[in-house]
This record gives structure tokens, C-alpha cells and sequence, in this order.
């Protein structure tokens, strides 16, 4: 359960008659510093004996608004976060109810990571902000603009996570479809109109055209994590696969490709990134990401009565510490208790090699523990016994015919 928390509206000053609409998600029981009462230009009072609150600033895609984020913004502040997720200056769709002042005919690529640096340098004066663990994310758009706001700051962002980044902004500018719109590109189009309602200017498209957000990750030093799908039909999963091998240090990049989602995601597929940011921003890692396939389900009837179902199923797991197969199947025991509750047990064992090419075994047994899965790990590898005493957490992506088991610890 998590803890409560509290939202706060404000402005923040980008320059003269030009605000930015943001939202504080604070937990409960920290003194917010942001000026609510008549939501202009916030106000610092620097306490220096403020609580250090670990920060995330994230940010809306194309045409979006802040709104779009809440449940993201609200989980992160229910788990002891302090959020901020803002509006983009003329970056909300007609009808998207952005409040931040500009038009989108003047909203560029340079606008908007500008957008974003005025929200983090504001933030960075709030005395229960933890400047030592800053956290940029970014979805789409906003992704794409998270990058090359970090790369600014790159000493001062710890963690750089992008959801499905738009880093192909710059290819579909000079192929005339940005935005989804279609446009000729041999003369620089005064006026783009998309689909969304957007309509975008000159600026933007000469922009875009003209950059390489690839080189601006070689500044960024920090700690990235990419989730993008493999199912992704407007920003090919391929550019986070290059993004994962452009950054300065590319072993501190991690990368998730989610096998049945495409450019958005689901409540399963949102929870198992819940995990994965909690546990990439805590210094841990994907230890084993197995992909499972069912073979055959039996149902029957227990002696107490209860309703009972037995999936039977095989797998892989292909990854950086081990790479191996469920062997000889696994059982996944699913029972319906009195209560309606769902109890679910899985029991299997991996066998291949480990990261030092050594053969092995991991017998895992994976159950729900309140709302998240701590499966139990134990193998005969020397190089990977330190799982067998972790603290593990496993996500859990469906797709046709099975899914895949991410376990991080």
C-alpha cells in the first residue's frame, strides 16, 4: 500500500508574460513550497532542514498535457517521490485543456527542452528536493525532449529514463511526416497541420530537421533505462536500440523492448514499467527476462473444493547473465480460494549457461506476496549465487500464447 499524497498546482516564470503550468505530486506530510494560493509564479523559502525528497520530473508526449500522466505521477509520489510533470508551452492538441501560455505554430524543439530546464531549475531551489538524485522522464515527445535536456545538465540528472522515445522526430522531418502529417520537404513549409489538430511552424521543422539527438546523448553520464515496444507502429523500436548504444557510458544503459506493446501501453504493461523504474532508480537490475509459452492447461477441483488450474509451460531466457531454457517444463498452480482471491504458484528451473560460459541450474518458485511478485531463486552457479539471497521482483508482460517473466533484484 502506498503512502499518501498531496497535488499542487502552479506557474512557473519562463520569461516575461510567458508561464508554464506545472503540478506537484508531494507525499504527504512534506510543507510544499510552491505558491497554490494565487498559482502565479511560485516562491522558495528554503528550509535547510527540510526532508530530501529523491525527484522525478516527467514529461507529456505530442500534443499531450500533463494530465495524461497522473497515474504514472501518482505512483511515483505514493512510494516517496516528489513529482513534478508540467504542460508544455504550446504543446497541447486543441482540446487537450494545456494550460501553459504559446501556441503550438511556435512550439520547437529548442522551446521545449527550455520548457523543461525552467521547471528543473525552479525545483532545484525547493529545500526537499534531493539535488543528488534527480530523475528525467520522458514519454514520445517527451522523451525525445528529456534527452537533450539532460545532455545539458549532465552533471546534475542522476537517472534518464525514456518510455517509447520519438528520436525519429528528426528522420520524419526530412521525410515530410512529421506529427503524422505529410508535407513536401524541398521548400520549408510555413505551416504543418497534423491529424491531432496540431499545427506546427517553420521553426520546428528546420529544427528537427537539422539535428542529431544520438551525438547530444554522448554528454549525458548518468544512468539510462529505454522501455519501448517491439509492437511500436509510429516510432520504430530500432531508434531506442541505437539510443542504447550511443550514450557516453553505454553499460549504465539499459534497455527493455516489451514484446506486445506498441506506442502507448496497457495496465500490465504499465505496471511491470512501475517495477522497472523502481527498481533501475534503486541501483538494481533485470537479472533474468524469460520468455514463456504455454503448452497445455488442465483444470480440476481440489479436495477442499476449491477450483484449481495447472498451466503447464516451456520457455528461454537469452540475456546478459544467463542464457538457458525451462527444462524439462514448468507448472504454474493457480487456485481460486473461497474468497475469490486468485493464489498462484509457478515453480520451474532454467538450465544453460551463465555470464562466465559455466553450466547451470536456477530453480525459481515465483508467487504473489500483496500486489507484486517475489519469486525465490536458487542456483548451483558460483558467478550468480548472489541471487540465491536477493531480494527479487518479477514483472509480468502477457502477449498471444504466453509471457514474459522480468526478474530484478
Amino acid at each position: 500500500m502506498g503512502k499518501d499524497f498531496v497535488i499542487n498546482e502552479f506557474y512557473c516564470n519562463k520569461e516575461e508574460n510567458v508561464r508554464i503550468f506545472a503540478k506537484e505530486y508531494l507525499p504527504e506530510g512534506i510543507n510544499s513550497e510552491v505558491n497554490i494560493s494565487d498559482k502565479r509564479e511560485a516562491s522558495t523559502k528554503n528550509d535547510p532542514m527540510a526532508q530530501k525528497l529523491p525527484t522525478m520530473i516527467l514529461c507529456h508526449g505530442f500534443g499531450g498535457d500533463c494530465d495524461e500522466l497522473d497515474r504514472e505521477c501518482s505512483h511515483f509520489a505514493s512510494i516517496g517521490f516528489a513529482v513534478y510533470t508540467f504542460d508544455f508551452c504550446g504543446g497541447s492538441a486543441p482540446g487537450r485543456g494545456g494550460r501553459s501560455d504559446g501556441t503550438d505554430i511556435k512550439m520547437t524543439i529548442r522551446s521545449e527542452t527550455e520548457d523543461l530546464l525552467c521547471i528543473f531549475e525552479y525545483i532545484k531551489k525547493l529545500s526537499y528536493i534531493d539535488n543528488e538524485h534527480i530523475t528525467f522522464m520522458g514519454f514520445s515527445q517527451g522523451g525525445f525532449i528529456a534527452n537533450l535536456a539532460a545532455a545539458k545538465c549532465p552533471e546534475e540528472v542522476e537517472n534518464l529514463i525514456l518510455v517509447y522515445p520519438a528520436l525519429c522526430i528528426p528522420d520524419h522531418a526530412r521525410l515530410g511526416c512529421l506529427g503524422g502529417a505529410s508535407f513536401e520537404t524541398n521548400v520549408a513549409p510555413e505551416k504543418i497541420e497534423c491529424p491531432n489538430g496540431m499545427t506546427l511552424g517553420k521553426q520546428f521543422f528546420y529544427q528537427a530537421s537539422y539535428l542529431d539527438p544520438y551525438k547530444e546523448m554522448a554528454f549525458f553520464k548518468g544512468n539510462v533505462l529505454i522501455i519501448h515496444g517491439e509492437m511500436d507502429e509510429i516510432v520504430n523500436c530500432s531508434y531506442s536500440v541505437k539510443a542504447s548504444q550511443s550514450f557516453f557510458s553505454a553499460n549504465k544503459c539499459h534497455i527493455m523492448l516489451v514484446r506486445s506493446a506498441g506506442h502507448g501501453f496497457d495496465d500490465a504493461i504499465t505496471e511491470s514499467l512501475f517495477i522497472a523504474v523502481e527498481n533501475f532508480i534503486a541501483g538494481k537490475n533485470e537479472l533474468l527476462n524469460i520468455q514463456v509459452f504455454v503448452t497445455d492447461v488442465k483444470n480440476k477441483t481440489s479436495e477442499n473444493g476449491d477450483e484449481c488450474t495447472d498451466i503447464y509451460f516451456t520457455g528461454y531466457c537469452d540475456n546478459e547473465y544467463f542464457r538457458g531454457a525451462i527444462s524439462p517444463i514448468g507448472v504454474d498452480n493457480q487456485t481460486r480460494l473461497p474468497g475469490g482471491e486468485l493464489k498462484l504458484h509457478a515453480d520451474y528451473t532454467l538450465t544453460g549457461l551463465d555470464f562466465e560460459g559455466k553450466s547451470c541450474n536456477i530453480h525459481i518458485i515465483n508467487e504473489k506476496k500483496g500486489d507484486r511478485f517475489k519469486p525465490v531463486a536458487l542456483t548451483d552457479s558460483k558467478a550468480l549465487e548472489f541471487i540465491n539471497d536477493a531480494d527479487l521482483t518479477a514483472a509480468l508482460e502477457g502477449f498471444d500464447g504466453g509471457l514474459t517473466v522480468r526478474i530484478w533484484g
